[in-house]
């Protein structure tokens, strides 16, 4: 794990690899839906050939798991539906209760977002683009248990899909729910993934409590925020510059080979950790290493590669992957 420094900013970056940056030639145009944001937006920049790196000490973690969000395309004849706070972040967020100023969105009937439950509690991070097909409306603990009923979650930053993009619905840092996230689309496809990504890390053993530059006690620039629940207990990282919004990259001087990757997902991987990196945006809570993904890309993967993403079998050559690439 390595920290680096661009423009007076002193940012994370991952692991021990390198790889020369490919030469195809950039797209004359990208699709805003599935590639949003400007050009400058945190998601789309490169990491700078003046980088300077610093350790961040991450071990091997015992699964590589997924954080699932959902980007939901609304459309102008979607019906409107009122939005509520859930009741928990556990098991009941659809017996939420209502707000004193209650508001609704248009959204697609039959979409369903299931309920927590005694073993799965997801963060659920969600973005909903408008029919006016540039707003963005973000959610964390989101769920919607009726087809046809009312929508459960908090709401984060609203976003414009031309816009900048940094912040959303990630509840540990506010950063984005749909910028850097694993898109439908690019892990099948033979171009490279030319923006950064969201991982999840557990603060409990990596997380700091020190505070960050342009930010505060566990966080830095561009997140905005910590866990609600942050303190010497639950954020127990000895590494003062991994916190919440830091930039984890491979450093220039590593090859995907010199680490010994194996599978075509973990080259993909590395060369976009290697060539834009990922920000850290939440605490997975358990030693876990966490990638936010798009709805549909593990099945994506698993019908392109042939394996499951989520792993915590070491004879899984990606298992062995995800953590060379931690």
């Amino acid at each position: 794990m390595t920290l680096f420094q661009k423009n007076q900013f002193i940012l994370l970056v991952l692991l021990s690899i390198t790889f020369p940056v490919h030469a195809q030639t950039l797209p004359a145009s990208r699709d805003k839906f599935s590639w949003p944001f400007s050009q400058n937006s945190i998601w789309n920049t490169p990491i700078g050939s003046k980088a300077k790196y610093r350790p961040a000490r991450l071990r091997s973690a015992s699964s590589i798991t997924t954080d699932l969000e959902r980007i939901i395309l609304t459309s102008a004849p979607d019906p409107v539906r009122e939005v509520y706070a859930p009741k928990t972040f556990a098991m009941g967020r659809c017996e939420g209760e209502g707000r004193d100023e209650p508001y609704s969105l248009q959204f697609p009937d039959g979409y369903v977002v299931p309920d927590a439950t005694d073993e799965d509690t997801p963060n659920n991070a969600v973005a909903i683009i408008l029919p006016d097909g540039r707003s963005v409306v973000q959610f964390n603990v989101f769920a919607r248990c009726n087809p046809t009923g009312p929508l459960y979650g908090y709401r984060y930053d609203d976003a414009d899909l031309y816009g900048d993009g940094a912040l959303g619905g990630h509840g540990g840092s506010g950063l984005s729910s749909i910028g850097g996230s694993l898109r439908k689309g690019e892990v099948s496809s033979t171009l490279p993934i030319r923006h950064a990504l969201k991982i999840n890390i557990w603060a409990k053993k990596y997380l700091s409590l020190a505070r960050g530059k342009e930010g505060g006690k566990g966080f830095r620039w561009p997140a905005i925020k910590a866990d609600s629940y942050a303190n010497q207990k639950t954020y127990g990282g000895r590494i003062k510059g991994v916190m919440m919004g830091s930039l984890l990259a491979i450093p220039p001087r590593v090859s995907a080979e010199s680490i010994g990757i194996e599978t075509e997902l973990g080259r993909k991987l590395f060369f976009t950790l290697q060539n834009y990196g990922a920000y850290i945006v939440d605490d997975t809570a358990f030693n876990s290493h966490a990638f936010a993904v798009e709805d549909g890309v593990e099945d994506e993967i698993k019908q392109a590669y042939g394996f499951d993403i989520e792993t915590e079998s070491p004879s899984d050559p990606w298992f062995r992957d995800g953590n060379r690439l931690r």
